[in-house]
């Protein structure tokens, strides 16, 4: 079992790492207000090495994965990562929320979370086999203003924390929770984009009978095949005006039975919300008589209420008015 850590313990443990790079990684993790150890790029220098339910990866530097390796097993969780020794528990419907150590605020763009079903043990899971879908995605907040608004903006604000919703309706196992920065700063160039993968175990408990992967037209990626170096969400210049970034990645699964995060317009080309095919939901009907234009709405952050994620989407009334009144919450 994970031992879990008071914030003073964890603070103090943070201050004392000689880290050389401004960039950071995931230490800790809270469940139902406690506090776990995830780890820290220095567990090969350590003795014994520690038992972590984060993956052991070679990024003493904390450095990042570039583009060029996307076709290669570092991208899945980081440089030569293996799986961690210990899992984290959590129940479905239940919320993580990720503390990194720090992170620059130059270094803006998505924050993914994705999770890969493990059959059997962490340690003797194939990392190269897991299927993974996207659970939640946060990106563009506000382009009005280049580089604009992004999720990563919404974690330094949040004291360096995501905070991700386990879907509800996740069948109960073991998986993998692999959570993702994608550093756009230098993007405008080939290989210039930066993703910071960090993965975790945990084991999901509750009644759900949902398994994304398992089911047809899923969009379920290995982690080699999860993005191209030339994706346009992956080359990209953020100085320049944006209005429509496309999310690299395996398109958010979509709602109805899975009542976990959902988002992105109907029928749309994807956009900051994610894949064209995933549900809308309104925050309630008064948005229906205000002007928000699909700019606007694809920009908007997600709300959250009832373990579902709901955008404001008064722009989609004239489209598909029925199925805005089908959604309203």
């Amino acid at each position: 079992m994970p031992s879990s850590l008071t914030s003073t313990a964890i603070a103090a443990a943070l201050a004392a790492l000689p880290l050389a790079s401004a960039h950071g990684y995931v230490a800790s993790a809270t469940i139902s207000g406690t506090p776990y150890f995830v780890g820290n790029p220095n567990w090969a220098y350590q003795t014994p090495i520690p038992k972590q339910p984060g993956w052991y990866a070679n990024n003493l530097d904390n450095g990042f994965v570039t583009p060029a390796s996307y076709g290669g097993p570092d991208i899945i969780c980081h440089k030569s990562a293996t799986a961690g020794s210990t899992a984290l528990t959590i129940s479905a419907g239940g919320t993580i929320s990720l503390q990194w150590n720090t992170w620059p605020n130059s270094h803006k763009g998505p924050v993914s979370n994705m999770l890969a079903a493990v059959n059997g043990d962490f340690q003797a899971a194939d990392k190269t086999k897991l299927k993974w879908f996207e659970a939640e995605v946060g990106a563009l907040l506000d382009d009005s203003s280049p580089p604009g608004s992004w999720a990563t903006d919404k974690l330094i604000a949040n004291n360096f924390t995501s905070d991700f919703i386990v879907p509800a309706g996740l069948a109960p196992g073991n998986y993998v929770l692999r959570h993702e920065i994608l550093a756009l700063h230098a993007a405008n160039s080939a290989n210039g984009a930066q993703s910071y993968p960090m993965c975790i175990n945990l084991v999901v408990t509750g009644s759900g009978t949902t398994s994304p992967c398992a089911a047809s037209g899923a969009d379920c990626r290995l982690g080699e095949a999860l993005y191209t170096a030339t994706d346009p969400g992956i080359l990209i210049d953020i100085y320049s005006p944006i209005t429509d970034y496309q999310i690299p990645g395996p398109a958010l699964i979509k709602g109805g039975d899975f009542t976990g995060n959902i988002g992105g317009p109907p029928g749309g080309s994807g956009g900051s919300t994610g894949g064209s095919d995933v549900d809308v939901y309104c925050l309630n009907t008064s948005y229906l008589d205000q002007d928000i234009n699909i700019r606007t709405f694809r920009a908007s952050h997600l709300y959250q209420t009832r373990n579902i994620h709901v955008f404001r989407c008064a722009d989609r009334r004239a489209a598909d008015p029925a199925g805005l009144a089908q959604h309203a919450v």
